[in-house]
């Protein structure tokens, strides 16, 4: 099954698009050759991540917590200019009182309405919204802002979820997603991790851990 999943989807997805550049990485973040890549790659407990940004994919060897769960993850990386940092910061303070210092992270959890579909199991911001130790993480870190934010026109009844009414969050941030639920990760350098679709909530902890402990350094550069 390892082989399977992996052979699959890695080649179609990354390796098919041949117009961008791509550095591979492996656990301690030094780069490597594709021979060594794939070498490693077999291994049970280990799979990748990638990061894709307007030139380059990054793709990063990672340990597997669970090796018997498939893990391949696709983020989007990039900066985001001071003009739109600036709008975005101002359109958070409108809609959430929350002022936010030009140092700080920025988090926005986006949801679309997915009741549309008629599905018969629990939303993604229910989902999302009960796990109380995500949100507890971040009231204890002052230097941290974390908002649950919804669609222009998908109203959601929660005291910890805001609506996105002037449709500013989405446009900057989430313009071209296809999915209900998306994160974006904004660092004080204003470079951002932006993962769409489903994701484990878990990694944007380990993404702002890694940050503070300079081990993100390879995106940015």
């Amino acid at each position: 099954m390892k082989f399977f999943i992996f052979f699959i989807f890695f080649p179609l997805i990354i390796f098919s698009q041949t117009e961008k550049k791509e550095i591979l990485y492996d656990l301690d973040n030094s780069i490597i050759s594709k021979e060594t890549f794939f070498k490693k790659i077999k291994k049970n407990d280990t799979s990748c991540s990638i990061f894709e940004s307007d030139s380059v994919n990054k793709i990063k060897l990672v340990k597997l917590q669970k090796p018997q769960n498939e893990i391949f993850e696709h983020y989007f990386i990039g900066k985001i200019s001071d003009n739109h940092n600036e709008i975005l910061i101002n359109e958070i303070l409108n809609l959430t009182n929350s002022k936010i210092d030009n140092k700080d992270f920025i988090i926005i959890n986006f949801f679309k309405d997915e009741s549309v579909l008629n599905l018969n199991q629990k939303l993604l911001i229910e989902h999302y919204t009960s796990i109380k130790s995500y949100y507890k993480y971040f009231n204890k870190h002052e230097d941290l802002n974390q908002f649950f934010i919804t669609q222009k026109n998908y109203a959601y009844n929660s005291k910890l979820v805001f609506n996105d009414t002037n449709g500013i969050i989405e446009n900057i941030c989430f313009k071209d997603s296809e999915f209900f639920s998306d994160y974006i990760l904004i660092f004080p350098n204003q470079h951002y991790i932006l993962k769409r679709g489903e994701y484990r909530i878990e990694m944007i902890k380990k993404f702002i851990d890694d940050y503070k402990e300079g081990k993100l350094e390879i995106l940015f550069n």
